[in-house]
């Protein structure tokens, strides 16, 4: 991928909702889906739902930065790094899975304890403090 598209593609995660829309839309039919099922399946999703599960891995980075930038401890599922967050009322672990590749996954859960999640609402407030810091 392109660095030009990369970036336009990482911008729309935090300059939109659509990213978290579709997220949040896409989990109710698979709640529990990896990245490269749609690179290995291409014909059962549309163009968009493709698109977006292969670029799981943007979102996750992003949530990496921020949980590192505020010292906030990942969960471990069989040595995986996983980060809970939320979106509203809804809870979804995103973590990657290390083998002979790195697989992104993403799993819609319940939210059990709100403390335990990352608000997503301020990942993207951080980012927004970020560009303004920049453009100064």
């Amino acid at each position: 991928m392109n660095e030009v598209l990369k970036e336009e593609i990482e911008d729309s995660l935090f300059n939109n909702l659509d990213y978290l829309k579709w997220l949040v839309k896409f989990t109710n039919e698979y709640p529990i889906f990896s990245d490269d099922y749609f690179l290995l399946f291409r014909n059962k999703g549309s163009e968009l739902d493709c698109n977006n599960a292969e670029n799981l891995y943007l979102l996750y980075y992003e949530i990496a930065k921020y949980a590192k930038e505020f010292n906030i401890e990942p969960f471990y599922l069989d040595d995986n790094i996983v980060y809970k967050i939320r979106i509203d009322n809804i809870g979804f672990l995103i973590g990657n899975l290390d083998g002979k590749g790195r697989i992104f996954f993403c799993n819609r859960v319940e939210i059990d304890n709100v403390l335990e999640f990352i608000n997503f609402e301020d990942i993207i407030k951080f980012k927004d403090n970020l560009r303004l810091v920049k453009r100064q």
